[in-house]
């Protein structure tokens, strides 16, 4: 085949069809030439009904008839036409999902750097993120390094959550400068695993952090 053919819409047609029993009848009982458009309603009305190449049936818009050779030449045709159809489609929502997946993650870039921004020309915009932030962590503070990083950046100083694992409600996790989990009840670091076992529940737990404060220079 063709390679232009290769993605066009295209239908067979039978091949000598004028040899065909029905043609030949017809053309010999009717003399027709394929060059005579021409023809009376009579001769017209025949070909349909009297030589098997169409079916008749009854609408209530009255008679009509159709080709069954037809039809079933375009059988491969019209699927190829719905399959074409879907393929768009389904084109069309990748390419829909992937654009607001990359504006989704250029918004949560900028939100993060906001967040970490502390300059002054910066704070109100920060205050705005944080709520847009605290909304949406399901869908960006999904990878736990980066929630980690985050958490250590942004609670730095501060108090990020209160009655981790088996600590009492009162009790305070916070952040300190060097980056560890603090006990606020016994004024200690966390011990290695009391610390990985405090990450665990905060990845798992992100609505029950504490709010970030934003402290202006």
């Amino acid at each position: 085949m063709n390679n232009n053919l290769k993605h066009k819409h295209w239908f067979p047609h039978p091949a000598n069809l004028r040899n065909e029993r029905r043609m030949k009848r017809a053309m010999k009982d009717l003399d027709l030439l394929a060059s005579e458009f021409e023809i009376s309603l009579p001769i017209l009305q025949t070909v349909i009904t009297s030589y098997g190449f169409f079916e008749l049936f009854t609408t209530d818009d009255g008679e009509m008839f159709v080709s069954p050779l037809l039809n079933g030449l375009m059988v491969p045709y019209i699927e190829k036409q719905k399959k074409n159809q879907i393929a768009g489609q389904i084109s069309a929502k990748k390419r829909k999902l992937k654009q607001e997946q990359q504006l989704l993650e250029l918004s949560q870039l900028h939100s993060v750097q906001d967040m970490l921004n502390g300059s002054e020309t910066h704070v109100a915009h920060n205050r705005q993120q944080e709520t847009k932030v605290k909304e949406n962590k399901s869908l960006w503070l999904h990878d736990f390094q980066f929630f980690k990083n985050f958490i250590v950046n942004a609670y730095k100083d501060q108090i990020v959550c209160y009655g981790a694992l088996d600590f009492k409600t009162s009790t305070g996790i916070k952040v300190t400068t060097q980056g560890y989990l603090f006990n606020t009840h016994s004024m200690q670091d966390l011990s290695p695993d009391e610390a990985k076992k405090a990450w665990k529940w905060m990845f798992e737990n992100q609505d029950k952090l504490c709010e970030i404060e934003v402290q202006d220079e």
